[in-house]
């Protein structure tokens, strides 16, 4: 069946909706309803979780490289080229697997996804801007993004306002 598949797996085709289960429903009985956005205590772990990930991407090939650990952790020219190219990584990771498929690491062990603001799966853009907007979201150890969705009210960071995507409690794959 062609149709547009939200998160939850329902289908939406020829004015029928079949949801994940196989149950067929014709669409005028469904009143739209927003997908509601993740709590920030697990959006704030899986994110942690993916931290961890990228570091471990760009610092474990720099010490197999024969990096010391003194030049990965002191100021200087090595931490200042690890941190660009952890910015790249992290750029690359998030964007990648949220656009592919709605869910870093972190977010598939804390069982969250990605969407489009209308709960619908997430595309190119969306994710492109989501996560290039990490660089203002994550100023002042991410005291913007924790203001940004405290002030919205609707979970969401500027990332997420601008790229039209939310971070929502999703099943598993």
């Amino acid at each position: 069946m062609s149709g547009r598949t939200d998160y939850t797996g329902s289908t939406i085709a020829g004015g029928v909706v079949t949801t994940a289960a196989g149950v067929s429903v014709p669409a005028p009985l469904i009143r739209h309803v927003s997908p509601a956005p993740a709590p920030l205590p697990r959006r704030t772990v899986a994110f942690l979780f993916d931290q961890a990930v990228v570091t471990a991407l760009v610092v474990g090939p720099a010490l197999a490289a024969g990096v010391m650990p003194a030049a990965v952790v002191s100021p200087g020219r090595t931490r200042a080229l690890l941190f660009v190219a952890a910015m790249g990584v992290a750029f690359g990771y998030h964007f990648l697997l949220e656009w592919r498929t709605g869910r870093t690491l972190g977010k598939r062990l804390l069982g969250l996804r990605v969407v489009a603001a209308d709960g619908s799966p997430l595309g190119a853009w969306g994710s492109f801007v989501r996560n290039a907007l990490r660089l203002v979201d994550g100023l002042g150890y991410w005291t913007v993004a924790v203001a940004v969705i405290g002030y919205r009210g609707d979970g969401k960071r500027l990332g997420d306002a601008l790229g039209r995507t939310l971070v929502v409690a999703a099943p598993p794959d």
